[in-house]
């Protein structure tokens, strides 16, 4: 089945989409959400007349998890640091930021309803 539609697809690669679909060369992606988003973000600032948005197959998607770690060995003011992204409206700016999910629940009243 794939090797049948391979000649509508513009690219089958993780490094081109972004860019074409802020141009509006594709209408249609398989990719990350925060890529979705940064590409929204990039039409808008291009003045394209089109959103971006993102949905998710009613048969389900893979899952993809981004973490903020600090080494155990590390000095505590990298703890600190962790600590400081850790509260909810650094959390939540972080997900305005990027479009990025958000596990926290202190952010959740920070996070920009559009997102």
């Amino acid at each position: 089945m794939i090797k049948k539609a391979k000649p509508y697809w513009a690219a089958f690669n993780a490094s081109s989409y972004i860019k074409e679909l802020t141009a509006g060369n594709i209408w249609v992606a398989h990719g990350y959400s925060g890529d979705i988003f940064q590409a929204d973000v990039d039409a808008r600032l291009a003045g394209r007349k089109f959103r971006l948005l993102q949905g998710m197959p009613r048969e389900g998607a893979v899952i993809g998890v981004d973490n903020m770690v600090i080494d155990k060995s590390a000095p505590r003011l990298a703890l600190k640091f962790n600590e400081l992204h850790a509260r909810g409206r650094n959390s939540a700016d972080l997900t305005n930021l990027i479009g990025s999910g958000n596990p926290n629940a202190a952010a959740v009243k920070f996070i920009k309803p559009e997102i």
